[in-house]
């Protein structure tokens, strides 16, 4: 609730926004993130050697560094950083956005609407490392609305 209104960041209202299809059915994406191929059957289509995986301090794998992608994997990163999954670290590329990388890559369907939605929705109840993603879509979507900004708001 921004101002006393409610703002729909719902699939469809982003979908809407962007002016992108309705898919009906399974998010195939989702399906495909819940149980991806191995990760070194995505290192093979990513990285241009075998990658040495980093590891957290449970000895489980979160990221590669990036320095083993494809020309290919990091064009395609640098548009998901910009666009997608905001972000500028870029040394190292974590296991969710590797994995996004890699279905981008294979053609797997994304329902951006939803998820983009996912992301907000992970960041506002903490689940992600920043604070708040798509800070220009959800003003947008507060103009949409008719909420402006007041005097002494602070501009993300």
């Amino acid at each position: 609730m921004v101002q006393g209104e409610t703002i729909n960041f719902l699939t469809s209202a982003i979908k809407h926004f962007f002016h992108t299809p309705i898919i009906h059915g399974p998010n195939e994406f989702n399906e495909f993130a819940r149980e991806p191929s191995s990760l070194e059957i995505i290192s093979e289509c990513i990285c241009t050697s075998r990658p040495d995986w980093i590891r957290n301090v449970y000895n489980e794998l979160t990221g590669i560094p990036r320095s083993f992608f494809t020309n290919e994997a990091w064009d395609w990163m640098r548009f998901i950083n910009a666009r997608l999954f905001p972000s500028s670290h870029t040394s190292e590329i974590n296991k969710d956005r590797t994995i996004l990388l890699y279905a981008i890559l294979t053609d797997v369907p994304l329902d951006i609407g939803s998820y983009i939605h996912n992301v907000i929705w992970k960041s506002v109840w903490g689940g992600l490392t920043i604070n708040l993603y798509f800070s220009n879509l959800i003003t947008a979507l507060c103009q949409q609305e008719g909420i402006r900004n007041l005097p002494g708001d602070e501009l993300i």
